[in-house]
């Protein structure tokens, strides 16, 4: 489709395109709405913040204290990271909500990344608070938390740990009297890291449903280019996650954790400035309104679903079940499998140690590479009537990331064997090439399905619940990492790879009814029930 085939002007005026089934206030750019690259741009920058931090949090909690991490044991960092994860995700649901019914999409996205900007600017507060009360007090508070041998991120400090606080100013400065200015440098600390987190979980509610939703908005439900439209949307995602592992991962592993996570909100501020500067050229009322009504139509009601969009939304709860075990597959990337690449895992390649946060941009580096091509494949296949079904490409996802825990498991019993304790690099390149080629199947398809299942009065609260149920799976994938410090390892990627394939073979088992929901009919047909 050509610009002047889909109605805009060959000067690129703000023209609209919706007798051809596409909403594009601003025209189009290779065929695709550009507000489609707004969007995509804003959520760039959101997960850049997002696994900017996602790579750097189990590293920074488990950190010794001396080196300015946390000092925490690896299976409570894991836990936490899953709580955190979850919560990101479960969150949603709410934001969602309010821009079905009260605020719409655009207003949600623009507060929701302003609350992750701050955020992440308040993560930087472990680093700063400590030379704040230095320089006002004069005390060596940093010097004194870190040599104090307590870990970080506590809210209250008991007697032990104020007895070993004293203790550590005393042979700082010869006197006990900085000790209460260490306590409330220390306090200060926890809050700002635990309000980040808070921050950061209800701006990524805001922002995460309804972002998304704008993707699908651009199009009718019937239009199929959807589909490459998402896959385009998630490039962008995985650009944002590329780019934020080599720049906020390596700032935080070389010069210091809290220069990461600060590089992190930078990114997110600079995705706010765009989306602000350039919403209303290229969005025009595409989201702006609640319900996609403005204030003045009528239609407040509520109004009941249809049998067929019943039947359709069961594709989507189908779908949330299997997305909850591609989660704690594929989140094990920053938890378990993070910490293993980065303490048992031989990193050095031609005499240089790679940063462990660098091995999370192979899965992103090949979506970003293939996902463009599988775009134009898709579309492609579908003109021929052979494009791969939604059951069919959520089962290659799954059985891809079987394969690359088969992987995990060869590194597992190689550790097992090496005198050093150490696995070949090689292992964990394997392991996250089948991520991301499992990710080019999985995730595109579950956007397009959340987006073109759903009636259009409720995308972004859907979009909030279907991620609701995606964070069920991101909190066990904490949960079963800590586990393998229980079981090991090998019990645990076991347990896994058999999730996966399962999971995969129910999906081929179920095909026939899922492709019966999607059509508006129930998903088990009378001669079934016979």
């Amino acid at each position: 489709m050509t610009e002047n085939e889909a109605g805009s002007k060959p000067g690129g005026g703000e023209t609209s395109t919706e007798q051809s089934g596409v909403k594009a206030p601003g025209g189009l750019l290779f065929g695709y709405p550009k507000g489609l690259f707004l969007v995509a741009g804003t959520e760039l920058w959101e997960r850049f913040s997002f696994y900017g931090m996602l790579g750097l949090l189990v590293l920074f909690l488990t950190d010794p204290v001396v080196n300015d991490g946390f000092g925490w044991n690896e299976a409570d960092a894991l836990r936490l990271y899953g709580i955190y994860i979850a919560l990101v995700y479960i969150t949603p649901t709410f934001g969602g909500w309010l821009a079905s019914t009260k605020l719409g999409e655009q207003r949600c996205v623009l507060w929701g990344g302003i609350l992750v900007t701050l955020g992440h600017f308040c993560l930087g507060g472990p680093a700063y608070f400590p030379f704040l009360f230095e320089k006002i007090s004069g005390v060596p508070v940093h010097d004194a938390i870190a040599s104090a041998g307590f870990p970080r991120g506590l809210l209250f400090v008991n007697d032990t740990m104020q007895a070993d606080l004293a203790a550590a100013v005393e042979r700082l400065t010869g006197s006990e009297a900085g000790t209460l200015v260490a306590q409330a440098a220390y306090v200060c600390t926890s809050l700002s890291f635990w309000a980040g987190l808070f921050f950061i979980i209800f701006g990524t509610a805001f922002i995460k449903p309804t972002v998304t939703s704008l993707v699908g908005k651009f199009y009718e439900k019937d239009d199929r280019q959807r589909d490459a439209a998402f896959t385009i949307f998630l490039a962008a995602v995985y650009v944002g996650a590329f780019a934020a592992n080599f720049v906020a991962g390596t700032m935080g592993e070389k010069l210091g954790w809290h220069y990461g996570l600060s590089a992190a909100g930078a990114g997110m501020f600079f995705g706010v400035l765009f989306f602000i500067l350039l919403r209303r050229r290229y969005l025009g009322d595409v989201g702006r309104y609640a319900g996609n009504r403005k204030p003045t139509e009528a239609g407040a009601e509520r109004v009941k679903l249809t049998a067929s969009e019943r039947s359709k939304l069961n594709v989507i709860v189908v779908g949330s079940f299997f997305s909850i075990v591609y989660a704690f597959a594929f989140y094990q990337k920053g938890g378990l499998l993070h910490l293993i690449t980065n303490a048992q895992t031989d990193r050095v390649v031609i005499g240089f140690e790679v940063p462990a946060t660098w091995f999370l941009t192979i899965s992103t580096g090949f979506f970003i590479a293939l996902a463009p091509l599988f775009a134009k494949l898709w579309i492609r296949l579908e003109k021929t009537g052979r494009s791969p079904d939604v059951s069919q490409k959520l089962a290659i996802g799954l059985a891809l990331l079987a394969i690359g825990y088969v992987f995990q498991l060869g590194a597992a019993y190689e550790r097992d064997l090496a005198v050093d304790g150490k696995s070949n690099v090689l292992w964990i390149v394997a392991t996250y090439i089948c991520f991301g080629l499992g990710d080019i199947f999985f995730w595109p398809t579950m956007f397009a399905a959340v987006s073109r299942f759903s009636p259009e009065r409720l995308v972004p609260f859907v979009f909030g619940a279907w991620y609701s149920v995606f964070g069920i799976g991101t909190w066990l994938a904490g949960e079963f990492g800590a586990l393998a410090y229980d079981v090991g390892q090998k019990t645990v990627f076991w347990g896994i790879l058999l999730a996966c394939c399962f999971s995969a073979a129910a999906l081929i088992l179920l095909r026939p009814s899922i492709k019966r929901a999607s059509r508006g009919r129930p998903m088990l047909s009378r001669a079934d029930a016979g």
